[in-house]
């Protein structure tokens, strides 16, 4: 699970053991709010069919994969994969050729840039919301919920491998907690 709360203290009684379950019964107690209180590796989508709206949110860091295309019927596709995005036929699958020359000058394409021209990463540490009752769809709107410098702390001056140890001891701890 993310790890968000324990079922008892707010007396959901959790059916099964996965990260989705967590994650929409969070959103059932937060709401909006929940890009807040998430901790660890995501992407999601989750659909509120209450208020027609779609949110959208990746990881601090972007460990786990999200991309998006606009598609040539002016819709929008996601998917943990590019090539989901190429197989439903949907995206126009041109190359990117600064993506390519960015490939083969850092050995990785550089965010939000993929190998096809009108396929994109969605940013880490980012949400967003879609508007499903629009018409057309409103283009994405991104909206950043976290920056590494709200972590970052004046230099210690306990020696760096106790900093270094209590760091390693902390993510553990988070780890096997989730």
């Amino acid at each position: 699970g993310y790890g968000l709360f324990p079922s008892h203290d707010i007396g959901i009684q959790f059916q099964s053991l996965t990260d989705t379950e967590v994650l929409l019964f969070s959103y059932r107690v937060w709401g909006s709010e929940i890009i807040n209180k998430i901790e660890g590796m995501f992407a999601f989508i989750l659909f509120d069919a209450h208020q027609q709206k779609i949110l959208i949110a990746r990881d601090h860091i972007g460990i786990k994969p999200l991309y998006y295309a606009y598609t040539k019927n002016r819709g929008i596709v996601f998917g943990s994969e590019v090539r989901a995005l190429i197989a439903c036929g949907l995206v126009e699958t041109t190359h990117n050729h600064n993506a390519i020359t960015d490939y083969l000058y850092y050995g990785s394409f550089q965010e939000p840039n993929t190998l096809r021209k009108f396929i994109h990463c969605f940013p880490p540490a980012h949400y967003t919301w879609m508007n499903l009752s629009a018409q057309p769809l409103e283009r994405l709107s991104f909206q950043i919920y976290w920056d590494i410098t709200s972590i970052a702390h004046p230099v210690s001056s306990a020696p760096l491998n106790i900093v270094h140890h209590q760091a390693l001891q902390t993510s553990l701890d988070q780890q096997l907690l989730s």
